[in-house]
This record gives C-alpha cells, structure tokens and sequence, in this order.
C-alpha cells in the first residue's frame, strides 16, 4: 500500500443495495490527478500522493427504492462530468477539473439512474452521451445544451453507453428489454424512429453490466446471469443468443476483450475466456476464492480483477 486517504465520514441518509456500497462509483484519473466522486459525500480531487486538491459537496441524493448511487464521473481535456439523477431535481454538470468550479449546469428530467456518462467526439464538436429512463440523450460538453434524444429505455439505467465508429449503443434490461444503436452524425433533436436509430434489439439484455462491442461484434449478458448474446455491431443481427456459460451463475461485472478474446467474470469469483469470433467457443475457465462485481481491466499483458476481499493483477510469468 502506498497511501491510503479518507475524504469524508457520515452516517448513510438512506439505506442502499444488499449488494452496493457507499462507494460504488469508479475514479478516474488523468495521470497527475484522481477525481472520487460519493455521490452524496461528494466528488474529491486528488493529487498522486494523496493530497486532497479540491472537494465539491452537490447535497444528498434520494435514490429510487433506497437502492443507492452509482453513476461514475467522466473525464475529458479539463472537465469533469457528473450526472445527479435521482427522485429530486436531477441535473448534468461540468466542473473544471483543476478548480472544481462549476463550468455549466443543465436539469434533466429524470428519475434515479446509475448510468455513467461518456464523451465522444461528433464531427467537431465533443458531446456528453448519457443513458436514461425517459430518454437517453446527448449534450454539448462545452455549454451542457442538449442537442439529441431518443426513447425506448426501461426503468432503473445501470448500463454504460459504448460509443465506437461514431454510433453509440444503449442498453438496459429491467423489466424490459431495450438496447438501440444511435448513428452520432446528423444527430438533433429527437431521434427516436428517425434514421438515426440504426436499430435495436428486445430480447435477453444487460441489467448492470455494459455491452462490450469489439471488432464488429457486440456481446451482452441477460439481465445479471450467465447467458450470453453476440450479435452483429452493425446490422443488430444475432450470431448466437442464449449461450449458457457453464459455471457462471449471476453477473455484475461487464465483458472485456483483447488478443482475440474475451473475458467474462462472474460474482462468484469465475472467469470464462471465449473465442472473440461469431461462433461460440469456450478456451479456459479460471477462478479465484473471491467474489467480483467490478469489470477488469486489462492494461498491456497484465489482467486486473478487484475483489472483495483483495486486488489480483493476472500475468504471464
């Protein structure tokens, strides 16, 4: 251990999740700073040794059911991006990310969700694309105004956006199946049934894990199981549907691919390795006396799991 820097102590307002915490968003960093966002104990900005450089306190959230917060921040060029939807007045804002001052802030009208935004470029302009229940929409990361929506989403967003090769997929999967490929360019206004709706698919989709698009392809797991879909990136045409992974029961934690495969963790502590191809193949299942509900990373030759009880870094001797 490095360094170890607690930034805030309360007593939770409201209960949360069997399986949440009250830090269930990720970091992220820029290489020089660590931005932490609570939720309702506030975003907190770091310094590599563990300096606290800023903190920003947005109030407290109510979310749905008491279920809790989860909605990681973004990070782009010197901004940082927080969305704070939850059974109040949910909004979208921007803070410098050097000062914490609030660059813009825009109201959503949404209900709780634990959606984390992404950025991406569109022509020459940087938008902010965000998943939600009554729409999911995309905003301009320079002044926060909304410049496209499209509907279909079903209650309680978990599901990050995937943005590749300029169209964006959105999934979720409560009590209700929804997952839609958005073309970015031309994009405006609401573009639900519009050609900028490419297609979408209703069967078998993510509740908490993001879909993972990797070389034309998308694979998805149904609701919180081990039962995985693959389809076609572009057409939405499936490859396969309804693949049990042998071994894996319940699945918080998103897909993630390199070298030709991908991985699949479960919370019970296994790791599934299938064939990164339209048919499935299934080439080593590993597991770990753990439990996992984070995604891994995979940075160069070396795996990343996080546990509950520990961090494991997978490599080849």
């Amino acid at each position: 251990m490095v360094w170890s820097k607690s930034v805030n102590k309360a007593v939770p307002h409201e209960r949360g999740h069997r399986t949440a915490t009250q830090a269930s968003a990720s970091p992220v960093t820029d290489g020089k700073h660590i931005y932490a966002h609570f939720g309702s104990r506030g975003i907190h900005c770091l310094d590599m040794k563990g300096k606290v450089i800023w903190s920003k306190d947005f109030g407290l959230m109510n979310t749905k059911n008491g279920f809790g917060e989860g909605s990681s921040p973004a990070l782009w060029d010197d901004k940082v991006i927080v969305v704070w939807d939850h059974e109040g007045e949910s909004f979208i804002c921007a803070l410098n990310k050097r000062t914490g001052r609030r660059v813009w802030r825009t109201p959503r009208n949404e209900p709780t969700s634990w959606s984390t935004p992404v950025v991406t470029k569109v022509g020459k302009q940087m938008q902010v694309i965000v998943a939600a229940t009554r729409a999911s929409r995309g905003y301009s990361l320079k002044n926060g105004k909304p410049i496209w929506s499209c509907t279909g989403m079903t209650g309680n967003v978990i599901s990050t956006p995937v943005v590749q090769d300029g169209v964006v997929w959105l999934m979720c999967g409560h009590r209700g199946s929804m997952l839609q490929a958005v073309k970015l360019s031309g994009a405006k206004g609401d573009v639900t049934g519009g050609k900028n709706l490419l297609w979408s698919h209703n069967r078998q989709t993510s509740y908490v894990p993001s879909p993972l698009v990797h070389k034309g392809r998308m694979w998805f797991l149904r609701i919180g199981q081990g039962v995985l879909s693959c389809l076609d990136a572009k057409t939405g045409e499936p490859f396969y549907e309804g693949q049990r992974l042998r071994g894996l029961k319940s699945i918080y934690s998103s897909p993630v691919a390199a070298a030709g495969r991908v991985y699949l963790t479960s919370r019970e502590g296994t790791t599934m390795v299938i064939k990164a191809s339209d048919k499935f193949e299934q080439l080593a299942t590993n597991r770990l006396d753990d439990s996992f509900d984070a995604s891994a990373v995979i940075v160069g030759k070396e795996l990343f799991l996080r546990g509950r009880a520990s961090l494991y870094c997978i490599a080849k001797k």
